[in-house]
């Protein structure tokens, strides 16, 4: 059976699913009126049940006048918004007052990388394992913004090689593992990364017909997709990622590992949370100077 850490809180902008620390209280202030960090996110928390409802209530009048498949996925739509939403509401600091904590620290972790999904030279003076999980809305983020530049500026130009990690957050993310599966399921026609890619721009929208649909557009077998991710034959290889993070600490996603490559290994910084680009550049940087 999958399992992992679970969790249920995010740090700032960064997005790591990462335990809440309690506020700092603030000095008092002469006549200022408003509300408190935990009031302000139970008030946000409501509101956000407010909205669920009231979609409720709309939902069901579409439903007796439009097609249900489109309400369906509508509704699914919906869905991921609101679970952003939450993630938003629970986060424990102000994303105003971010301090880059997942840069600063200098934990290090070592990962053996052995059939792993690889993008990049083998040969590659460095290595980025990234552990993550097609439904978080931090992972996705990290592929619309930063990925790309990494790919254009150190992948392509054999500096660094990328590793893919699963690390379904299953306990919050209930289409996570589903996910995974597609992944594997699009390796096995020779098609991850193209798969891969399309899980992420899906924004969380990861049931069984929106990803059909979008693996049809890639043009692969979709009966023989279909039959892989219903089934479970994915899943050791989903455990094995789930078991290298946990091993190094790993508890919420995106978290990468960037170090010099070493064989079917790497060993090196870890690194917490959707990061921006020049946080990765500098690091690498420092470990592979450019010529």
């Amino acid at each position: 059976m999958i399992s992992n850490p679970e969790s249920t809180s995010t740090s700032g902008k960064q997005g790591p699913s990462e335990p809440a620390r309690p506020p700092e209280a603030a000095p008092p202030r002469a006549i200022e009126v408003g509300f408190s960090r935990p009031w302000s996110i139970g008030l946000g928390v409501a509101l956000a049940l407010i909205t669920a409802g009231t979609v409720a209530s709309g939902a069901r009048a579409l439903v007796a006048i439009r097609d249900s498949a489109q309400v369906r996925e509508e509704l699914a739509a919906i869905h991921g918004e609101l679970i952003r939403i939450r993630q938003v509401l629970e986060s424990d600091d102000n994303p105003a007052d971010d301090d880059d904590e997942g840069f600063d620290t200098q934990r290090t972790g070592r990962v053996d990388v052995s059939g792993a999904p690889m993008l990049g030279s083998r040969d590659a003076p460095l290595t980025l394992v990234e552990f993550t999980d097609f439904q978080c809305p931090f992972c996705a983020r990290f592929h619309a913004e930063t990925f790309p530049l990494l790919r254009k500026a150190d992948i392509e130009t054999g500096r660094l090689r990328y590793v893919a990690m699963d690390f379904p957050l299953t306990g919050i993310h209930r289409d996570a593992l589903r996910a995974a599966r597609a992944s594997h399921c699009g390796e096995a026609q020779g098609r991850y990364w193209e798969v891969h890619d399309a899980l992420f721009r899906q924004r969380g929208r990861l049931g069984r017909g929106p990803i059909l649909k979008a693996v049809r557009r890639l043009g692969l077998n979709t009966a023989r997709f279909a039959a892989c991710m219903d089934s479970t034959d994915q899943d050791g290889r989903i455990e094995e990622g789930i078991s290298r993070g946990s091993a190094i600490g790993v508890s919420g996603t995106p978290t990468f590992v960037l170090g010099r490559t070493q064989g079917s290994s790497v060993e090196g910084r870890v690194i917490v949370g959707a990061q921006p680009f020049e946080v990765f550049s500098q690091l690498i940087d420092m470990l592979a100077p450019r010529t």
